[in-house]
């Protein structure tokens, strides 16, 4: 993966500024920081959910994101009989 000069704003907000860096094929990463830091945007613009203000995202084809979303659904138990 190689990221570009990736920028994003909301409103008068900077959320990601001018990040860029390469990730070799094979490599594994973990994204940790402060809420509200940019973590979900950035998820969100690597996965094409979101386009960037600017900047881009260039991965081979093949290439798979793991994402664990910041909500998770509980199971509904069975009620048993």
């Amino acid at each position: 993966m190689q990221v570009e000069h990736l920028s994003f704003e909301y409103g008068d907000k900077q959320i990601l500024k001018d990040v860029s860096f390469v990730l070799p094929h094979g490599d594994k990463v973990g994204l940790v920081g402060a809420n509200g830091a940019g973590k979900t945007t950035f998820f969100k613009i690597i996965m094409r959910l979101i386009d960037p203000s600017e900047g881009s995202v260039i991965m081979k084809r093949g290439t798979t994101i793991g994402w664990l979303p910041q909500i998770i659904a509980e199971k509904k138990k069975k009620k048993e009989m």
